[in-house]
């Protein structure tokens, strides 16, 4: 087992073998907003990992991931604001693996206070890529090449990312985020059962702001006051635009309460996160 790697060969088996699931997509992994000290939604994160290693039915050997994040991002100071990326790589073809403190990766990216105040997005529609009831959707693995390679076309229209439906017109979400509609103060999100994958983000605001489950048609567009989307880094986002539809941005005023309850709920985290 040969790999050559930083201009040079090596011969290291347990490197091939890890190396080898994550070459070719067999791996699951959270993205989790880190800020000052407070690994955001930490428990809602690991256990989504652990839900899907059960589902494999992996034999984990937890190491200590939380103290080990944290420690060695205490004193950066580069790293007041991060994207923190944890891989558990897992064949995906095997049950009852045994998984353990190498078969975890840790990629850790500094945000910038610009990159947290993005601008409203737009949505180029486009029929969902792949069967809606395929079993690993329900799965947050690294194989995200047809979305990075969507949200290309849609870019390459003069949109900032794609919005998928399935074949019943149903909004499903985007390359990286869910999706919410507004409507009379209400707030209203796709099931999972249209073939989204659950975010984080978007569990604790069903949980902390109410926001309920329903079907929205692309025909039903105009009956939303606005939308916005939801995930872990960039957090809440207004849309100004799906396709040819716009939304006013009167209602800017309307997603900036939303934000700001959105941000209360994150001081009521960072408290219990630092106290216990």
């Amino acid at each position: 087992m040969l790999i050559f790697e930083n201009n040079s060969w090596q011969q290291e088996p347990l490197r091939f073998s890890l190396l080898s699931l994550l070459s070719s997509g067999q791996a699951l992994f959270e993205t989790i907003y880190y800020e000052q000290g407070v690994l955001y939604f930490w428990e809602e994160h690991l256990a989504r990992l652990q839900n899907s290693l059960n589902d494999f039915q992996a034999r984990v050997n937890w190491p200590d991931l939380k103290t080990i994040i944290l420690t060695r991002l205490q004193n950066e100071s580069a790293y007041r604001q991060a994207r923190v990326k944890l891989i558990c790589l897992l064949p995906l073809d095997r049950r009852n693996v045994k998984i353990n403190a190498q078969h975890f990766l840790i990629l850790v990216e500094a945000i910038s206070p610009s990159q947290k105040e993005p601008a409203p997005l737009a949505l180029k529609i486009f029929p969902t890529p792949y069967n809606e009831q395929a079993p690993l959707l329900q799965h947050k693995t690294i194989n995200y090449g047809y979305h990075f390679y969507f949200r290309g076309l849609a870019q390459q229209q003069g949109f900032d990312d794609v919005l998928y439906v399935n074949k019943q017109g149903l909004l499903m979400e985007t390359s990286i985020a869910n999706i919410f509609g507004v409507k009379d103060g209400r707030l209203f999100t796709p099931p999972a059962e249209v073939g989204i994958l659950p975010g984080t983000v978007r569990s604790v605001l069903v949980k902390e702001l109410k926001a309920r489950e329903a079907l929205i048609h692309i025909d039903q567009l105009p009956q939303y006051d606005f939308f916005f989307v939801s995930s872990s880094v960039r957090e809440l986002r207004f849309v100004r635009q799906i396709d040819g539809q716009k939304f006013a941005q009167r209602y800017l005023s309307q997603f900036k309460t939303l934000v700001a309850n959105w941000e209360a709920i994150k001081r009521k985290y960072r408290q219990r996160f630092l106290s216990g």
